[in-house]
């Protein structure tokens, strides 16, 4: 997959530009989340659906204190202006953050105007690693998480 011409070629698209380019990308998206990922301890997972018609669905759940777990509701969309992020805490309203790269192994969303965060970047690390990180525009990686890839049916501590 050409990951830099995909990127050239949203960045210079118009609005109102749907074309097999953001398809592409959305199967890079794809190919970088698809799958279940689990935290060490099994406290945190993440969960992605594969494209379908424009979209993605994920969900992710932490278990790290004590109480109803937090979890986040999540998509990645394909608008006429771009691929949008959109995430959902404890299933309240939408914030997106509009995807600025897609590489092999990283995607880059970005919302300058949300206080916290600004920034949500993935990154592959080899085949079974993948790591999260949030900041703002000024400190890109102000919390991360990695996760194992691992069976959606596995057990849960």
């Amino acid at each position: 997959m050409a990951f830099a011409y995909i990127l050239i070629s949203l960045i210079f698209m118009g609005p109102g530009t749907t074309t097999t380019t953001q398809e592409e990308a959305m199967v890079g998206l794809s190919e970088l989340l698809a799958g279940s990922w689990f935290s060490e301890d099994g406290k945190v997972e993440e969960h992605w659906l594969s494209a379908s018609g424009g979209l993605m669905l994920g969900l992710n759940r932490s278990a790290e204190g004590k109480g109803i777990p937090f979890f986040e509701f999540l998509r990645i969309e394909l608008r006429a202006d771009g691929i949008y992020y959109v995430a959902q805490p404890k299933g309240g309203p939408g914030t997106a953050f509009k995807m600025v790269l897609l590489e092999k192994d990283k995607a880059v969303f970005e919302n300058p105007q949300h206080d916290f965060p600004q920034v949500i970047t993935y990154s592959l690390q080899g085949k079974d690693q993948l790591c999260a990180a949030i900041g703002t525009l000024e400190t890109r990686e102000k919390m991360s998480w990695c996760w194992q890839r691992g069976s959606l049916t596995q057990p849960k501590n």
